[in-house]
């Protein structure tokens, strides 16, 4: 038991920066298993006919995005949805994007997968695509680099333990 709680000490002691990027790097791959688990539910999803209302290639900073609008109706009510892909689809080629925009005429009619419980979830392409993966392949190198962060924090702070249980004790008379 004192093991444990000399270890939590430990851990308490190091510096936060190694702390939040393994937190950080938590919070991609719980964005990353819910990207896969919508997409592998996806595949199973019913089809209902739709049209799509806009379709633009936008790049908010370095990358390139396809924002694409589609309309469908489940039942007796209509939905507007704007998922393309499940996981990350922003992309660094134009090209990519691009493509997808293009596959994606305004006017054009389309198949909308949606959620039966949830008919207002909704993706254009259902089922796994590398998108789907995309946020998990940032989390593992993110992930590894927060533990050896962590390692490394750890043995800095075992070191300066040692050397201050080394040191002297000076008596002041």
């Amino acid at each position: 038991m004192t093991g444990i709680i000399a270890y939590l000490t430990e851990f308490l002691e190091i510096r936060w920066r190694p702390a939040i990027v393994a937190l950080a790097s938590l919070v991609v791959l719980s964005y990353g298993a819910l990207d896969l688990l919508r997409a592998s539910s996806s595949a199973k999803s019913p089809k209902t006919p739709g049209r799509i209302l806009t379709s633009q290639m936008v790049q908010p900073r370095s990358r390139y995005h396809p924002s694409i609008t589609y309309a469908y109706a489940v039942g007796n009510t209509s939905y507007t949805g704007n998922t393309y892909r499940f996981g990350d689809t922003f992309y660094w080629k134009r090209q990519t994007a691009e493509a997808a925009v293009q596959t994606y005429a305004p006017g054009s009619t389309v198949f909308v997968s949606f959620d039966p419980s949830h008919p207002e979830r909704s993706v254009l392409e259902p089922g796994f695509t590398p998108d789907a993966v995309s946020r998990i392949e940032w989390f593992l190198p993110l992930f590894f680099i927060a533990l050896w962060w962590v390692r490394m924090e750890l043995n800095r702070v075992r070191t300066r333990h040692l050397i201050q249980s080394k040191r002297p004790v000076k008596f002041h008379v």
